[in-house]
């Protein structure tokens, strides 16, 4: 797979670079609609000789050969532009004779929803695309549901249509180009050119340094309300809640106003009212916003959609962490109703004990796990039962104890009464205490996954206990126990920390989350140890992960790959539906690599 992005424009395509049969999803997309779901050149009998990709452009070159000597090449040139391609076809005839190359291209646009090319069925009538051939531009339109009009414009300069004409030696080139409208507000904001990014970092520009940086930069996206990033492709070219919030906090020394921008953009989407179809409550933080068909017609409850339990603490943490570190004050005041708002959230909505729970929906719309882990067959008991109805999963009672105490720093910081940061700091020592007391396994010498609703613990030995560390819960004298406990041989595979130890009934290398490795989630476990002065361990963790980023052969770390141990035979299989590039993955071996 081949993927190219440039702000809320993205393209998938197979290895000769083409959207066809080859590839699940191919097609060009704007905004999770796919304009273009068909575009595939036949180049004769040329053959494919070199290509190289970088975030928006595709280049490749084709090639026939007469006698030992090159008789043509063809060299394609395509780009992606926040709203459309251009696409540029350079040919050279090296022939004393006069040359006829039989170019075609294939041509089709379904404007179907990403979650319709994923699977999903609609319910509502889909109306039929129109299409219109002009000798040298075609146009297809769709009109939505709800009457949003969808466009794509390609204008062919003569090519694909007749065959093409070389006299002797000569060399031509012709343009495509394509544009993709819709009366989307939101395409409104579309920047003219593809986001850039140059954050501050000083350490050496290794190749796996350079592609993390570079697969940052091509995950940016700028709606209206200011940058932020998407979470991956080709599942989740959209802002996500959690997502942007750790990426933005493991990229706060490379790139501080990613962070700023981040929480802002997040800040004016927080929930306002019950609304439970979107998961949505007054404060809570959004889990991600898509302006595709299902979504807007109601369908699918994404459009903005708060399905997060993690979310609301995370915003508060990111926030407190990004004024301690840049001394920028006039943010936190600038936000103070938003994380007052998602305080009270978590003041509101935590449990008599209180621990933050979310309930699994069983309805068929949303997400039926609400933590980062949120497939469906992720939280599991020791006999490998799924647990069922509300959940209190470990890592998020940490995210809440790190919010309390930064949001005591931010009173401080906006002139707030002390008696709020007392009672913030006593409500966090309490949750301290509780989270020890709840989920600690004393047989495993680490804590449980979650709770379920009657108290009892998802008896597993799991990688969540490394964002405890993160978070600051762990009591000092336990911690050296924990991060022995998961650097033991069943949970760090080598390459990073498995989500699921090897020895837990439901263990599968390649599963989702159940024994995968995830970058992200390895990193975090890394920010913990440098947290409890752990720092040789920490530099194991930067031999694995960067090690993980060599293996691979586009020097990247992906969304997620097996759990096979680095010393054993099976290398680290990818997951062969992971997002690649992923921006929490990719902010994971920034962050490893540069953290101070």
């Amino acid at each position: 797979m081949i993927p190219l992005k440039s702000d809320f424009c993205y393209a998938i395509l197979d290895d000769r670079g083409m959207a066809g049969d080859g590839v699940r999803a191919a097609g060009f997309y704007r905004h999770d609609t796919r304009h273009l779901s068909r575009y595939v050149w036949t180049f004769g009998d040329l053959e494919l000789i070199e290509q190289t990709a970088t975030a928006t452009t595709l280049t490749q070159y084709w090639s026939r050969m007469r006698h030992h000597a090159q008789e043509v090449m063809l060299e394609r040139k395509l780009e992606l532009l926040p709203t459309g391609v251009v696409e540029h076809i350079h040919v050279e005839s090296w022939s004393d004779e006069a040359l006829t190359l039989d170019l075609q291209l294939e041509l089709d646009a379904d404007f179907v929803d990403i979650f319709e090319v994923r699977g999903q069925r609609r319910k509502a009538p889909r109306n039929a695309v129109a299409r219109t051939d002009d000798f040298d531009t075609q146009l297809f339109t769709y009109v939505a549901q709800d009457d949003v009009r969808s466009e794509t414009r390609v204008r062919l300069d003569g090519l694909g249509v007749a065959p093409l004409l070389l006299a002797p030696r000569e060399s031509l080139t012709r343009h495509i180009t394509i544009d993709f409208a819709t009366t989307l507000p939101a395409a409104l904001a579309a920047p003219s050119a593809t986001p850039r990014w140059m954050p501050s970092i000083t350490a050496e520009r290794t190749p796996v340094l350079e592609q993390a940086i570079r697969d940052i930069e091509s995950l940016l996206l700028e709606p209206a309300e200011g940058r932020t990033i998407a979470a991956g492709i080709p599942n989740f070219v959209v802002p996500f809640g959690r997502d942007s919030l750790l990426t933005s906090w493991l990229l706060l020394d490379a790139d501080p106003s990613l962070a700023r921008s981040a929480l802002t953009y997040l800040a004016a989407r927080q929930g306002r009212r019950e609304d439970p179809f979107h998961d949505e409550e007054p404060g809570k933080i959004m889990h991600e916003h898509r302006e595709s068909e299902l979504s807007r017609i109601g369908e699918m409850p994404f459009r903005t959609y708060y399905g997060s339990a993690d979310s609301t603490p995370l915003f508060v943490v990111l926030l407190g962490d990004y004024a301690a570190r840049t001394g920028d004050g006039a943010l936190a005041k600038q936000l103070e109703p938003h994380w007052r708002s998602a305080i009270r959230w978590i003041e509101r909505y935590a449990d008599p004990r209180g621990l933050i729970n979310f309930r699994q929906r069983d309805d068929g719309h949303g997400l039926t796990v609400q933590s980062w882990k949120d497939s469906a067959d992720s939280m599991s008991y020791g006999d490998g039962r799924l647990a069922a109805g509300g959940l209190a999963v470990a890592e998020v009672q940490g995210y809440v104890f790190a919010a309390l105490n930064a949001a005591i720093d931010l009173s401080r910081l906006c002139g707030g009464l002390e008696a709020e940061r007392q009672g913030w700091s006593d409500r966090a020592a309490k949750l301290a205490e509780t989270v020890d007391r709840l989920f600690w396994m004393p047989a495993q010498q680490t804590y449980a996954l979650a709770l379920d609703a009657d108290g009892r613990q998802l008896d597993v030995v799991a990688s969540d206990a490394g964002h405890l560390l993160w978070s600051g819960i762990v009591p000092d004298d336990k911690a050296p126990t924990v991060i022995a406990r998961l650097f033991a041989d069943d949970m760090w595979s080598g390459y990073g920390l498995r989500t699921l130890s090897t020895k837990e009934k439901r263990y599968n290398p390649l599963s989702y989350h159940n024994g995968s490795v995830w970058p992200h989630d390895t990193a975090l476990f890394a920010a913990g140890l440098n947290r409890y002065g752990d720092h040789a361990g920490f530099a194991r963790v930067r031999d694995g992960l960067t090690a993980l980023a060599g293996h691979s052969a586009d020097l990247r770390l992906p969304e997620l790959v097996g759990g096979y141990p680095r010393d054993g035979s099976t290398p680290p299989l990818p997951y062969t539906e992971s997002c690649r590039p992923q921006a929490w993955a990719a902010a994971a071996l920034i962050y490893v690599t540069t953290a101070k």
